[in-house]
């Protein structure tokens, strides 16, 4: 079953499971597969243009935090074309789901820092799921000019952050923005929070349940803001887990193009 493409919600169902994408942000807002959630979106969320909320797969493009940012500072962490609005491309189903959608400059011109990238910037992000896998692959293009962007697809999980791991980053170094801390793990990784990790290296990651594996990217960043955040209502915090993989001051010449692909698999 599909909901008409003109509708800011897109939702496709089956006997595969079922998947949502919001043209808000070009953002899986749920997949469940056989029938089990496995996205987290905050109780408070309001997708309305030109915000941006805390849940789903957002894109976060053309910056990623402060990453690209040089003597300018970002007027919000997560970019622009997350809090754009994103236009249908392509829709099918068979045994299964794929979404594919487009934004481009004319879509993020009013936005503040719009005017430090080059207005014909075009994105376009392709979506397919079924009963055991999830696949995002997002393509920034730069048709005219020199460029230099981060790309990051931004997964926020159900998980109980209190007790859960992830594993597979041991041994790759991060900085902890949460702490100001630089390190390395030996052991899985902690969900709990506060935690904000930007990991030096982009390899496969195990969750409870879920295989991630990522193509283009070089960094995988974990993130859990931890009791007494505003980011979430009350005890949220506790309900999901980010495990984010990007690209970060990534150049893209005239005519050229950056893509990145990740892929969860049920286990």
């Amino acid at each position: 079953m599909t909901t008409p493409a003109t509708r800011d919600l897109i939702s496709l169902s089956g006997a595969w499971g079922s998947l949502a994408v919001h043209r808000q942000g070009g953002t899986v807002t749920s997949w469940r597969p056989s029938g089990a959630e496995r996205l987290f979106t905050a109780s408070d969320a309001d997708p309305t243009l030109g915000r941006m909320w805390q849940g789903g797969i957002p894109v976060c493009a053309p910056w990623f935090g402060q990453g690209i940012a040089q003597g300018w500072a970002v007027p919000w962490t997560h970019g622009l074309v997350s809090r754009a609005q994103w236009e249908v491309a392509e829709l099918s189903e068979d045994d299964g789901a794929r979404v594919s959608l487009t934004c481009d400059g004319s879509a993020t011109a009013h936005l503040v820092g719009a005017e430090r990238f080059p207005a014909d910037l075009r994105y376009r992000l392709d979506v397919a799921a079924d009963e055991r896998s999830l696949s995002l692959a997002l393509t920034v293009e730069s048709p005219t000019a020199d460029t230099v962007i981060d790309a990051v697809l931004h997964p926020y999980f159900a998980a109980d952050a209190r007790e859960e791991t992830v594993t597979g980053l041991e041994g790759v170094a991060f900085h902890d923005y949460a702490t100001g801390t630089d390190g390395v793990d030996l052991a899985p990784v902690r969900l709990e929070g506060p935690v904000d990790r930007v990991y030096a290296g982009a390899g496969p990651v195990v969750l409870p349940g879920l295989r991630m594996a990522a193509e283009g990217a070089d960094t995988v960043v974990v993130w859990n803001p931890g009791p007494g955040t505003s980011k979430v209502p009350a005890d949220e915090w506790a309900d999901f887990a980010c495990v984010e993989y990007g690209a970060l001051a990534r150049p893209i010449p005239a005519g050229g193009a950056l893509r990145i692909a990740l892929t969860l698999t049920v286990r």
